[in-house]
């Protein structure tokens, strides 16, 4: 891949979805790779907000964030 900066605005909502969604098995390693960053990021800052979220290692090293409840 090619190095390149990243901006964005989001709520707290959006980044429990783009955990769940992005740190899925299913999606490119490096996208996961950095939302992997993000999420382990923002549970150390807003421990509330991100209490119910494990992290489960992939077999790549990459970890999948699983919450206990989806889409709050």
């Amino acid at each position: 891949g090619v190095a390149t900066s990243l901006g964005m605005s989001l709520n707290f909502r959006a980044l429990r979805h783009i955990a769940e969604m992005r740190t899925s098995e299913g999606a490119e390693v490096e996208i996961r790779f950095v939302v992997d960053q993000m999420i382990s990021i923002a549970k150390e800052r807003y421990p509330n907000v991100f209490a119910d979220f494990k992290r489960i290692d992939g077999e790549d090293g990459i970890g999948q964030w699983v919450p206990d409840n989806s889409k709050v």
